[in-house]
């Protein structure tokens, strides 16, 4: 078996609609206080009547580079060359 490490990017795109002053009142605002855990979702630290956002849930995945990293040996043999199956045996 071969070990790649692959450089993989998921974007979410959306907008998050702020209360503010100014624009650059707004944007210190999602700079500051807006986010996005993988775990815990799109989130903010701003009030509920000042912040909302409109983000989809599913992202866009951009595959980049590919690196070789290790190749596993199994009984002596690279496993390229080892047929299906014998992997296991």
């Amino acid at each position: 078996m071969k070990e790649y490490a692959i450089k993989t990017r998921f974007v979410f795109e959306g907008k998050f609609f702020i209360k503010a002053s100014n624009k650059k009142q707004a944007r210190k605002y999602v700079e500051k206080h807006c986010g996005l855990v993988l775990n815990r979702g799109i989130h903010s630290t701003l009030p509920d009547d000042i912040v909302d956002w409109d983000f989809p849930y599913h992202s866009e995945k951009q595959i980049g580079r590919m690196t070789l990293m290790k190749e596993t040996i199994y009984k002596g043999f690279p496993a390229s060359e080892l047929k299906q199956g014998e992997i296991n045996a």
